[in-house]
């Protein structure tokens, strides 16, 4: 009796314990979770599971948390996977130079122009933003309040002073970026037509050629989310990242009206949520309502995420 109550003790605290590390996985910018555990990662980690004869999306997640030292990479699996060291040193250089490495490329390089931003000249901010809207709309989308609404002023000064001399140059320039835009981060599974399309840019294509390209309301972005073919397969926090940045390309394309009967507190390009928007719908261009509030207990996992759990039920 003692060792099956002892044996319970820890599963719950090793459950505890993942669901924490997952929790703090959900935390990291979505470009650092799509570098170790988007499509083209899982693929290169599928094929490494298959070469060792283990499983890493755990030790993925670990790694991508801090959890785990990069120092301690290679003793971790000789220890964990009984793997020898070379074997061992092998599978580190492989994991640090397709995963791991460009991760934390894209980190530094993240906040090395994040904190250079305000050093630039206005043709370098527009080169700036038209760079982010291109391929870091996801960070720009999971980023703190503060943050994307900074990011959001220094769009609309840009914008309303072209608006004044009837410039829409860099308008249409971020418009141009939204259509090619390339990241994946919104679902995981195959469009109606049969082919996959992952990327920011595909699934603004596929809202124009549904619902047209004249400017829609929370209406049109509601009955799109619940019934096309392709949105409709979406998960609750998918449709919701969806949603955003649906909102914000209506709030680009059809800038100033966007701005229309919004008192100057509520102007924005970037949808911003708050507590008070997520209850009330109001904030600065809130994205239309999904169906539920956000919750990590119940939200859906990605695939690296199930793959660590898989591997930890299995040990049980």
């Amino acid at each position: 009796m003692l060792r099956q109550s002892r044996k319970k003790t820890k599963y719950k605290l090793m459950a505890n314990y993942i669901s924490e590390c997952l929790e703090k996985f959900r935390a990291l910018p979505l470009f650092i979770q799509e570098a170790v555990g988007g499509f083209e990662a899982l693929q290169v980690i599928d094929k490494l599971e298959q070469k060792y004869d283990i499983k890493l999306g755990f030790f993925v997640i670990l790694v991508a948390i801090g959890e785990l030292r990069m120092e301690d990479i290679e003793q971790y699996l000789q220890i964990k996977y009984k793997l020898s060291s070379e074997s061992a040193a092998e599978l580190n250089d492989i994991m640090q130079e397709q995963i791991f490495g460009p991760a934390i490329e894209i980190a530094v390089t993240d906040i090395n122009n994040s904190s250079n931003y305000y050093k630039l000249d206005l043709v370098g901010k527009k080169k700036f933003l038209r760079d982010l809207f291109r391929t870091k709309l996801g960070t720009i989308i999971v980023l703190q309040p503060e943050i994307a609404a900074e990011i959001n002023d220094e769009i609309l000064e840009i914008l309303l002073q072209d608006f004044k001399d009837n410039n829409f140059t860099f308008k249409s320039d971020l418009e141009k970026a939204l259509y090619d835009n390339e990241e994946k981060f919104i679902g995981r599974q195959l469009m109606a037509d049969g082919k996959l399309s992952l990327t920011i840019g595909n699934w603004l294509l596929d809202f124009v050629n549904q619902k047209g390209s004249d400017y829609f309301d929370n209406v049109v972005l509601s009955d799109y989310l619940a019934n096309s073919a392709n949105a409709r397969q979406l998960d609750n926090d998918n449709k919701k990242i969806l949603a955003k940045v649906l909102v914000l390309y209506r709030n680009l394309k059809f800038f100033p009206q966007t701005l229309e009967n919004l008192p100057p507190e509520k102007w924005g390009i970037i949808p911003i949520e708050t507590v008070s928007s997520q209850s009330s719908g109001l904030g600065r261009q809130a994205a239309a309502p999904t169906g539920r509030e956000n919750n990590w207990d119940l939200a859906p996992l990605t695939e690296l995420e199930r793959k660590a759990l898989a591997e930890e039920k299995e040990k049980r």
